[in-house]
């Protein structure tokens, strides 16, 4: 698909130093995906994250597949949030870490 022409991001190394990523810099790719048996929704369930001025290769994966929320009492909103792990190399070295996800779009709202 098409990125959003806002996409950006920030890369905060180690040092603190944060470095602003913009959209003609990075390529997400999915890699896997994941259907809820509850809402019937399928949300990208694994990534690929490249960041070429910072020669980063990442894969983030999800701690567990389904944190779908549903939100159907309130905002009426369902929706993909949490945990994932990140793993890959930066600048050919192995790099880890964790991150948080969300995905929102994917499923049908909910009449209110």
């Amino acid at each position: 698909g098409s990125k959003s022409p806002f996409s950006s991001g920030t890369f905060v190394p180690a040092e603190g130093i944060p470095h602003t990523i913009r959209a003609d810099d990075f390529t997400l790719e999915v890699l896997e995906r994941w259907t809820s048996p509850t809402s019937g929704a399928t949300y990208p369930a694994q990534w690929r994250l490249r960041v070429k001025s910072l020669d980063l290769n990442l894969v983030v994966t999800p701690t567990v597949a389904d944190q779908e929320l549903q939100t159907g009492e309130s905002t009426g909103v369902t929706y993909w949030e949490g945990r994932s792990l990140v793993a890959g190399t930066q600048r050919g070295s192995r790099s880890t870490g964790a991150a948080y996800v969300e995905l929102v779009g994917y499923a049908a709202r909910s009449g209110l």
